[in-house]
């Protein structure tokens, strides 16, 4: 089968190629001709999002195609596949559905992760390991930098070289975030030798000091054209003198005037005339000083952070470990290094998983070590004859920061050329209005016109990078199904006065677009609309500025519920009850409608505080804090929107409880730093332009433009990798030329120019109908920015506009009538016919199965209209909190916080018009069954301790035993045959022969003898599906099954056999049973351990 590599463009229908893909490899046969396995396609993407919306595709067009004949043929459009009949679409439904839990559509991550958790032993992980959330990595991370402050004296010192020798105050926050991101930076060596010597930086001797002043007491000052002394060159002397007239480290001398920065040149010159020979010949020895003085620096820092990461990861490495927590890049990294050690077929046999045919959406932000593990499962896919589908664009690689490398996608097809099949490319997007494309492609075909490029005026590595992106560049289209809608681009200047602060220019710039958010929502209340910024530091200045307009916006992945002044309250008094101490935290608390409660307590701090914690250690977070919250002078003070985070962080602590809970200090930190959405902020969204990758809204406003690519802190730590491995810190670009890496720096920002591109139309194209850009208009500069902006002014990019249907006419118009039902997924008799003629009349909860999810999604009747069309902005956001399920079982018997049907003026009425005109039919929950397997059964939940000093040379050797075996039916007693060198008792070799059975079964007088070889199985017993698979069964009939022996091959030590033999007695047992679920008929069963 060959490799379909489809690229495509922003909205052009990826998620559908890859659903239709999917189907395809269904609806064809494997080698063999029988129907292909569902659990053998693997269909993998970066986020869970993404994942669940391939998911939900392939059973959109699934259902759709039972009703529509049309839709059959496009599923099979482009293949020399037959087209499907509904019936058969139907059947392949069923038979989904009956799997859904079973499929192995997922992340990229969860690849590792399944491969980490049926290898433990062998990874040397964890047992029982989880993934650690980001509170918990931090936690961490500063315990292992306290550990190490205290183990390593040196550890401080080369803290101090990494930051220039200056003093840090935060060096456990700083420290824990720097070495957290940079710690497999131990696994690359260093550029360049580091110097052995760790000497300080030095300064300039007093020598040199008195010299230099003498030297400018006989030196002659160049003159003007008038004969008189030139103005800048004493300005500039006077501040060289006063530099050197103080203690002046070595490696500043170059940034303390422009003279000095002059030398470096071939023609020495400073305001147009040339530099006198004696001035050069004097300070050119300090200059080549201050130059070696800087390489030697930026050397140590390379060292130090070097050695700071080689000593952190293996500590934190422990500790990981021991909290049997892990990060996704941990495993990913585990599982990486340890792939040669484990075979291909050892990761299938253990994991009882085959994967015969592949599909990887966004393969342009793959890592090296995601493509490294990727890139052989393809191989094996396609030497097995499946079908690999990799869907990429790497016009959107846009995580080169995290290790992306929108090359990889290219490196794929010359690593499989033999396989590789083209495909059409896709350039017809199904989501943009004409408007938003046709300034798409103005922007980014003026980077095929070499006039224009020039005209940036951004050196060598820009026309490299344009020239590279724009190979990949065509003019998109809109797809019939959107070319009539309305649509416009507007750019908007804020006029930037000369001398003006940049936080005062972005105050107007925020200013800005709150005013557009406001028109937008004005003009249309139901109108979804995106912020999307560069850097994520204007996301809280954004979200209050339009909060104090009337408008309720969330963040990215929504806000952490302290965005409160009430729930603030509440975390000063958790925060001073932990601390009696914190005054601050108090204060706040006395000071606010909660200081009655403190007076209620007792009259002292002390008192108050003793009788605040016996009250919660008796009763528990969640109910103080909803009897505090619920406190009437309180709730006086609380807007509607503080009222639904105080109930969201009361469900917040009953879930912290839940898990264990901890001190009030781990609730009040998860509280400030876990985003929640809130069910009130609906419809406006503030998001990173990174974080709207996979997203669409009706409207979009970009901002931040401005900002230069290679913008950032001049300390900032950024980490490179060269092509061979060799890690170097990226240091300025006039660091960099001094230390001889002009090709490292040309091809860094080549990099950043690609990415900067790949992120403006990422933006630009998340737009449906309506794109803002605010931009800073500097009338006074000349030559344009490194910026996005800069490149939108140079291209010459003006307002676009089209008439045409709203979004909303326009789904209205396009909108279906019910396209699914019920009754496609009968199967009379079956346990989905079961669970779907059982309707739960509650609509509660307890009703929801992980397949209900999908198939009460599609029983239901889309509306025409949207539910809320129509209804106020208010009383959308009531609607919606409303019909939301709380987040956690209410067992409490306080009341809640506020009625939520009385908010705005809403009563609730069952006479009055629901603003909701349709209903969602929930299936009722069918009891869940928990999985289990046999050879788990010698655990029972613990570990043995020989298991982790077991020679794990056996197994490699036992699965390539068991594969021979596999091949055996029955031997031939006169024939030669291996296993003599296989089977170490020669008794053993009786499974294997026929007569041995007809002898020994002669009593139950059986005719026939059946054999399974390594025959997988699933049985139901009461709520547990017990799956595995038989190494031998041998079934000896009588007209129907009478008797059975079981042979499980096992492979351990000599000297550990006889002990380890009781070891699997229960996994023998559950054989046993399975057995004779499956076969009621038999009378008598047996069980063999036979080593290897």
């Amino acid at each position: 089968m060959p490799l379909f590599i489809q690229r495509a463009s922003a909205g052009s229908g990826k998620t559908e190629q890859l659903a239709r893909r999917y189907l395809q490899i269904l609806l064809n046969k494997d080698l063999m001709g029988y129907e292909v396995d569902p659990v053998t396609i693997v269909a993998a993407t970066f986020t869970r999002e993404a994942a669940g919306e391939i998911l939900n595709r392939i059973l959109k067009i699934l259902s759709t195609a039972c009703l529509d004949r049309s839709v059959c043929q496009r599923i099979v459009e482009e293949t020399p596949l037959p087209v499907p009949s509904p019936i058969e679409c139907q059947r392949l439904l069923r038979r989904l559905m009956e799997r859904i839990d079973e499929l192995r559509i997922g992340t990229i991550d969860s690849l590792f992760a399944q491969q980490a958790r049926a290898f433990v032993l062998d990874l040397g992980i964890a047992p029982h390991w989880e993934i650690a959330d980001s509170l918990t990595v931090h936690k961490l991370a500063q315990r292992t930098l306290l550990h190490l402050l205290k183990l390593d004296p040196l550890f401080a010192q080369d803290w101090k070289i990494l930051h220039h020798f200056q003093r840090s105050l935060s060096l456990v926050k700083k420290g824990a975030l720097l070495l957290e991101k940079n710690r497999f930076v131990a696994r690359h060596e260093l550029l360049e030798t580091t110097p052995e010597k760790k000497s300080p930086p030095r300064r300039v001797s007093r020598e040199d000091q008195t010299s230099i002043h003498h030297f400018f007491s006989s030196f002659h000052i160049p003159l003007t054209g008038q004969g008189k002394p030139n103005g800048h060159w004493i300005a500039a002397i006077k501040k060289i003198e006063e530099a050197f007239s103080q203690p002046l480290y070595l490696k500043d001398v170059l940034d303390h005037s422009p003279l000095f920065s002059q030398l470096l040149h071939e023609e020495p010159r400073f305001y147009g005339k040339e530099i006198p020979p004696e001035f050069i010949y004097f300070f050119s020895p300090l200059i080549e000083a201050s130059q070696a003085e800087q390489q030697r620096l930026a050397l140590l820092r390379e060292g130090a952070l070097h050695r700071l990461a080689h000593d952190y990861h293996y500590l934190r490495s422990d500790y990981s470990f021991d909290e049997g927590r892990y990060t996704f890049q941990e495993i990913e990294e585990i599982v990486s290094l340890s792939s040669q050690k484990i075979s291909k077929e050892e990761i299938e046999f253990q994991m009882d998983l085959s994967t015969e045919h592949l599909l990887i959406d966004e393969y342009q932000d793959t890592s090296e070590r995601q493509h490294a593990f990727l890139s052989p499962l393809i191989g094996d896919v396609l030497a097995k004859g499946g079908v690999a589908f990799v869907v990429g664009d790497v016009k959107q690689g846009i995580y080169g920061w995290r290790g992306g490398k929108r090359h990889l996608l290219g490196s794929l097809e010359k690593d499989y050329e033999s396989y590789l099949q083209k495909t059409k490319l896709h350039h017809t997007s199904y989501r943009s209005s004409p408007a938003i494309l046709a300034a798409v492609n103005h922007v980014f075909e003026a980077l095929k016109n070499s006039d224009v490029v020039e005209g940036m005026n951004a050196g060598e590595p820009f026309k490299e990078a344009a020239a590279r992106w724009s190979l990949e560049f065509e003019p998109q289209v809109s797809a019939t199904s959107v070319v009539g809608l309305k649509g416009s681009v507007t750019l908007h200047k804020i006029p930037v006065a000369p001398g003006e602060l940049q936080n005062e220019i972005m105050e107007l710039v925020i200013q800005k677009v709150v005013e557009l958010v406001v028109a937008h929502r004005r003009e249309d209340p139901l109108r979804e609309i995106a912020i999307l910024v560069r850097r994520t530091k204007f996301i809280p200045s954004l979200l209050l500025n339009l909060r104090e307009s009337g408008i309720l916006a969330s963040g990215e992945g929504g806000n952490p519920l302290a965005d409160t002044l009430a729930v603030e309250v509440l975390l000063s008094l958790l925060s001073w009850m932990e601390h009696p101490g914190n005054s601050a935290a108090y204060e706040h608390v006395h000071s606010s409608p909660l200081g009655d409660l403190l007076k209620e307590q007792g009259a002292s701090p002390s008192t108050q505080g003793a009788a605040l914690r016996e009250l919660l250690v008796d009763r528990g977070y969640a109910t103080c804090l909803r009897a505090w919250a619920t406190r009437p002078v309180f709730q006086e003070a609380c807007s509607d929107y503080e009222k639904e985070r105080l109930e969201q962080f009361i469900a917040m602590a009953s879930r912290f409880e839940l898990l264990g809970g901890g001190a009030p200090s781990d609730l009040v930190a998860r509280a400030r730093e876990e985003r929640v959405e809130s069910p009130l902020s609906r419809g406006v969204r503030v998001l990173s332009m990174h974080a709207a990758k996979g997203l669409e809204f009706e409207s979009v406003v970009l901002m931040d433009l401005d900002t230069s690519i290679f913008g950032g802190s001049a300390h900032a730590m950024r980490v490179q990798t060269t092509d061979d491995g060799k890690f170097f810190i990226q240091n300025n670009r006039e660091m960099t030329l001094l230390q001889g890496r002009e090709h490292l720096l040309k091809i860094h920002q080549e990099e950043q120019w690609e990415e900067a591109l790949s992120l403006l139309y990422v933006a630009m194209t998340r737009a449906i109908c309506f794109l803002d850009i605010v931009l800073m208009d500097d009338v006074n500069r000349k030559i344009p920015k490194k910026s996005m902006a800069g490149w939108l002014r140079v291209s010459g990019l003006e307002d676009h506009q089209h008439d045409g249907l709203s979004l909303r006419e326009q789904r209205t118009k396009t909108a279906l009538a019910p396209i699914f039902h019920t009754d496609l997924l009968r199967k009379p008799g079956s346990q989905m016919d079961a669970a779907l003629s059982s309707k739960s009349s509650s609509g509660s909860r307890d009703s929801y199965s992980p397949a209900s999810k999908y198939v009460s999604a599609l029983t239901c009747s889309l509306p025409l209209v949207s539910p809320f069309q129509g209804c106020p902005l208010k009383a959308r956001a009531v609607s919606t909190a409303v019909s939301r399920p709380p987040v956690v079982p209410h067992q409490l018997s306080q009341p809640p916080l506020h009625d939520q049907n009385k908010i705005c003026g809403l009563e609730s009425n069952s006479d009055k018009k629901k603003p909701c005109s349709f209903e969602v039919t929930s299936l009722q929950r069918s009891p869940l069954l928990l999985k289990r397997t046999p050879s788990k059964e010698n655990q029972k939940g613990l570990h043995a301790l020989s298991d982790y000093f077991y020679d794990r040379k056996a197994r490699s050797y036992g699965i390539v035993q068991h594969r021979a075996l596999a091949q055996i039916e029955w031997i031939n007693r006169t024939a030669s045959h291996p296993l003599n060198e296989i089977l170490e008792k020669k008794e053993d070799h009786a499974v294997f022969d026929e007569e041995y059975f007809f002898s020994k079964w002669k009593k139950w007088g059986i005719t026939t003898l059946e054999v399974w070889r390594e025959r997988r199985f699933a049985v139901i017993q009461k709520n547990e599906l017990l799956v595995g698979t038989f190494d031998r069964v041998i079934i000896g009939s009588l007209e129907k099954p009478m008797v059975a022996e079981i042979v499980d091959f096992k492979t351990a030590p000599a000297q550990d056999k006889e002990r380890r033999c009781h070891h699997y007695e229960l996994q023998l047992e559950e054989y046993r049973k399975a057995l004779q679920h499956l076969l009621p008929t038999l009378r008598h069963i047996e069980t063999k351990v036979v080593w290897i």
